[in-house]
């Protein structure tokens, strides 16, 4: 049996299939299909028609083995809660949240989607995550779907997504009687949305989506050295920030040295390596915003690590690592996820399955949910 995750909540709509054999996953079929600006935005479908021809076209070319899906969708609107409420009974929850849903979620109530989980469960309460969404959102997802006649078997938040994945990989639901009092970061870095989570005693704690993206860090260089998104993204997907904030460029080049002189930076590289690293430092002030809210509100925990994945930069973890002194680690799906199947497919024999694996993140995350985890 295999199971399709797709991630349709940016200006990429990326998919997986998986199946699982012995004890590990093989990815079977994968897809990164890149969609025009404005199509997407904010997570929100703008235009369902672009969006059911790009899903048709990916259906036709790369011919995944089922039109039944689990989708995962990114979009900061999207309300993420934690209650506590003074009930165990399972079906007293459900009726307490079902009542009291315009409280907890201010969404109108005939356009709110929600759903839960049970996070924890005590001897007179129960801690409940609770998600919801406008209804039109979900209607665009599911309409953009059925017009080429894909099945969405689910439809769930990346945030949950995220967890699932690195679960898998790390066994984090292994911690749940943590007496360290350990915490983990998990990172997402996405096109247009990143999303970061608290993992404390192996359940997921203060989920959030995030604007700083690669697209803010692409939009940030640009307008600092004056150039175009194309220039730009150039740059950055030859730079490595591992190598370039070293000594030689935190100084200024002497009045009468000659640029490039020796293998010293020029004052261009000296401008373009300020440029990425002054994006690259509002990114890490983003994250450790979500990091001291959480930390201010469970002092008794520390971060242990920080796991990232998605859209990254060549040794960014290295980068986040040494500005805040956390350890990072930059994950590698093909650990944990056989790709050698994928690699025979002749659409990916010249690829780098590395760093294309790591961009099927969410879409594995969502696959993983129909086996169950």
């Amino acid at each position: 049996m295999s199971v399709i995750g797709m991630d349709i909540s940016t200006n990429r709509i990326t998919v997986a299939e998986i199946a699982k054999k012995r004890n590990k996953f093989m990815v079977l079929n994968a897809a990164v299909f890149e969609l025009p600006q404005q199509v997407i935005e904010q997570g929100e479908i703008q235009d369902t028609r672009v969006v059911s021809r790009a899903i048709k076209e990916i259906w036709q070319h790369y011919r995944f083995g089922s039109r039944k899906v689990f989708v995962g969708l990114s979009n900061p609107k999207v309300i993420i809660k934690e209650v506590q409420l003074p009930l165990t009974d399972e079906h007293e929850i459900q009726s307490s949240i079902k009542l009291q849903i315009n409280d907890l979620v201010p969404i109108g109530k005939d356009n709110i989607i929600y759903d839960y989980f049970i996070s924890e469960k005590g001897d007179d309460f129960s801690k409940v995550m609770i998600a919801g969404a406008a209804k039109n959102m979900i209607d665009n997802i599911v309409e953009s779907l059925r017009n080429v006649k894909i099945n969405p078997v689910s439809i769930d938040l990346n945030c949950f997504s995220l967890y699932r994945v690195l679960n898998y990989m790390y066994g984090f639901d292994q911690l749940k009687d943590d007496k360290k009092k350990t915490a983990y970061c998990l990172i997402n870095i996405g096109k247009s949305i990143s999303i970061i989570n608290m993992v404390t005693e192996g359940a997921l704690k203060f989920p959030r989506f995030s604007n700083i993206s690669v697209m803010t860090i692409v939009d940030n260089v640009s307008k600092k050295l004056g150039i175009d998104y194309g220039q730009t993204e150039k740059i950055l997907d030859h730079f490595d920030f591992n190598q370039a904030f070293d000594l030689q460029f935190d100084r200024k080049l002497e009045p009468d040295e000659k640029p490039g002189s020796s293998g010293k930076p020029t004052t261009q590289d000296l401008n373009q390596n300020m440029a990425v690293k002054e994006a690259g430092m509002q990114f890490i002030a983003e994250m450790n915003r979500s990091i001291d809210y959480f930390t201010n509100r469970h002092s008794a925990y520390s971060i242990q690590k920080i796991f990232i994945s998605g859209d990254t930069f060549t040794n960014f973890d290295r980068f986040i690592q040494q500005e805040t002194n956390y350890e990072v680690e930059q994950i590698h799906i093909g650990s944990h996820f056989s790709l050698e199947r994928l690699g025979r497919k002749s659409y990916y024999k010249n690829q780098t399955l590395d760093l294309l694996s790591n961009q099927l993140t969410l879409a594995l995350g969502m696959a993983l949910r129909g086996f169950g985890l």
